[in-house]
């Protein structure tokens, strides 16, 4: 009887796209809410007969496989170096992150797409008594912060079909590894949270406390499809960029409270010209989580500008507002800094 309740991830780098890197016990992930799909694709065969029943069975085509899960943001215990990295790196990578390690106690991931530095990894998903493969993988993180919690990274991954094997399970071992992931998180208090120009506090008149910040780099995951590569007819799985062809760019979304100078509030998201409120002042977004070398995690987001503002009950007595934000990027920048992610 297979149950429900044991269940191992493992994760790990592919040298070679497609290509099963075999993984080991210390690839397991501490993760929760796992959520894994078979995807296919019936093709019905029609047919025309005396009889009204189906004459044919359909044919299962393209297959996938989707995996989604959470995790807390977490780095590694003790310092990092050029072989020591947080327990989301690799992870981050199959997500179009481009990791360097220049400076080996500081890793720094930098958005892009499929670009010559970003990565593929497989998962090994045991269930009781099964175990699924899944190949080629590139997804999607979303990034939580509350205060006084722990952060946390919502992911979703696409991967390649391969059949599931009767097998028994991993023991995972969390505590060694060039990725050991049973370090504690840090707590989103005492943080630095600085946003420019608009200042955290309600009594500042231009900005309200910050309740929680989301950041989505919305990536657009798609598989290839190829007559010559793979078995099921989708070669590969790619990041083809980050938002809509007609909504590009990462959202932020801030849930924050209302401030006592609410005029001027309202000019600080749409600024007045005449008698037609366009201009909109663009936010950079600094957030420092963590004080323990090797589990500091400083988010960095450039030129920030509302896209949606709605308002909020916060069912407390105090209402506020739940704001949309598209990450811009630095104009003089040449490269992906709209969002860049630095572990130290």
């Amino acid at each position: 009887m297979g149950l429900m309740r044991p269940q191992v991830l493992l994760v790990k780098t592919e040298a070679v796209y497609g290509t099963d890197p075999v993984h080991v016990d210390t690839d397991a992930q501490l993760v929760r809410n796992i959520a894994f799909t078979v995807n296919t694709t019936p093709q019905n065969r029609a047919t025309q007969d005396v009889l009204l029943r189906p004459m044919r069975a359909p044919l299962i085509t393209q297959r996938s496989y989707s995996l989604s899960f959470q995790s807390d943001l977490k780095g590694y215990v003790g310092a990092l170096d050029a072989a020591k990295f947080a327990a989301y790196g690799d992870m981050l990578q199959a997500c179009a992150f481009v990791r360097s390690v220049a400076a080996p106690a500081a890793h720094t991931y930098t958005m892009g797409d499929n670009a010559a530095g970003s990565e593929s990894v497989a998962f090994q998903y045991e269930q009781h008594g099964l175990t699924y493969l899944l190949l080629g993988c590139r997804g999607a993180p979303v990034f939580t912060f509350t205060p006084g919690q722990v952060a946390t990274i919502d992911w979703s991954f696409s991967g390649l079909y391969a059949k599931p094997a009767a097998a028994g399970m991993t023991t995972p071992d969390y505590d060694t590894g060039p990725g050991c992931k049973d370090v504690a998180p840090p707590i989103c208090v005492g943080a630095t949270l600085d946003f420019t120009p608009y200042a955290n506090n309600p009594g500042a008149g231009d900005f309200g406390h910050i309740r929680s910040v989301v950041i989505d780099p919305r990536n657009q995951v798609i598989p290839r499809a190829s007559f010559t590569v793979g078995t099921t007819g989708i070669g590969e799985y790619i990041v083809v960029g980050h938002g809509t062809m007609d909504d590009p760019g990462i959202a932020v979304t801030i849930e924050v409270e209302m401030p006592a100078a609410q005029a001027a509030w309202w000019d600080r998201y749409f600024t007045a010209d005449g008698t037609t409120e366009v201009d909109r002042d663009a936010g950079d977004l600094l957030i420092t989580v963590g004080t323990v070398a090797g589990n500091i995690h400083t988010f960095q987001l450039g030129g920030l500008v509302p896209w949606s503002m709605q308002p909020l009950d916060m069912g407390d007595g105090r209402y506020g507002f739940s704001i949309e934000f598209r990450a811009l990027g630095t104009a003089a920048s040449t490269s992906e800094d709209d969002l860049v992610i630095t572990t130290s």
